[in-house]
């Protein structure tokens, strides 16, 4: 029996005359068994052919029934479908827990010490804040309609400092104050204890370990707003109550009114 590999290799089969052990020439160019070598008297027992490769047909792999490989391909996509939704049910479920919205929070008690007119906005002030940095902070605020500057003018109030500056009608806002607004359309302002140190942190009761991110993007925080709310004149996130080292943050609107 003759063949040849791909790489033109012939090979043949021998019997060991000694032994009948089947040699695999040139493979094998002894018998293992009794030491059996003789390579011209193999060659001259074999004609050696040429494997015809322009011919050759490889066997074709069984095709599969169609109806039942409709079905498996289904089975697949059934469970990847199964596995993101339970991925996006225990995200959703994680990403309201107070820990995990606020950890990437910086949220202060700042103190407002000037009050200016939006140069273009009729609704909008521009105030300067302390927020117990050695500099003063700009933001600006839509409640101009709601408070007078000298409601204003040195109260404390709850902002929020790690988001993007967002630039509002041509002046750069580089941080948010709270606030909130019921169904009649009222604002009010989150209103922390008058012992709070300014610069003091704003964390959910019982997490005051809280550890900001340097950047909070627009989306996140569409998430963390969300669990913001009114109940008994508390602010809550999640409901769980904000609070300061010297206590709770009010808010004087009615229960269920969100804040942002």
């Amino acid at each position: 029996m003759t063949f040849v590999l791909p790489n033109k290799t012939e090979i043949k089969k021998t019997i060991c005359s000694t032994c009948s052990y089947e040699i695999v020439y040139p493979l094998e160019k002894r018998c293992p068994i009794c030491s059996f070598q003789d390579k011209e008297n193999l060659e001259d027992q074999f004609e050696l052919k040429e494997f015809d490769w322009e011919n050759f047909v490889p066997k074709k792999r069984p095709q599969q029934n169609p109806q039942k490989q409709n079905q498996n391909n289904q089975k697949r996509r059934n469970k990847k479908q199964n596995q993101n939704q339970n991925k996006k049910k225990k995200q959703s479920t994680i990403a309201r827990t107070p820990d995990v919205l606020f950890k990437t929070c910086d949220v202060r008690v700042s103190q407002i010490v000037e009050v200016k007119n939006h140069p273009t906005g009729d609704e909008l002030y521009l105030l300067d804040i302390n927020y117990g940095a050695e500099s003063t902070l700009q933001i600006v605020a839509k409640v101009k309609k709601h408070f007078t500057p000298k409601e204003l003018i040195n109260r404390k109030v709850v902002t929020v400092h790690n988001l993007r500056p967002a630039k509002i009608r041509g002046i750069i806002s580089k941080a948010m104050m709270f606030a909130g607004n019921d169904k009649e359309g009222k604002v009010g302002l989150l209103i922390p204890p008058e012992s709070s140190e300014v610069g003091s942190k704003v964390y959910p009761k019982g997490m005051s370990d809280v550890r900001p991110s340097q950047n909070v993007n627009k989306k996140q925080w569409k998430k963390i707003v969300n669990v913001f709310k009114v109940r008994n004149g508390i602010a809550e996130v999640n409901s769980v109550p904000l609070v300061t080292n010297e206590g709770e943050i009010k808010c004087e609107l009615e229960d269920g009114s969100p804040i942002h």
